[in-house]
């Protein structure tokens, strides 16, 4: 994800990361897909208020691809 953003970033694009909580909190298992939604979309607002006057993507892959989804 660091060598994606840094690419965005030389092409002018900002991008905004984040961590599930089990992944910040360096302990394994998966956090339950209630907790993985609210986790995007805190990210997403968080992301938006910090760059109000940029359009906003949100995607990621694989798990959390299917997770930015179901939270659109």
């Amino acid at each position: 994800m660091e060598h994606l953003a840094t690419a965005l970033a030389v092409a002018g694009v900002a991008t905004f990361r984040y961590n599930y909580p089990y992944s910040e909190s360096g302990r394994g298992g998966m956090n339950g897909e209630r907790v993985r939604l609210a986790t995007v979309r805190a990210a997403v607002a968080a992301a938006k208020a910090s760059a109000s006057d940029l359009p906003t993507f949100a995607g990621r892959h694989s798990m959390s691809g299917r997770m930015t989804t179901l939270a659109a």
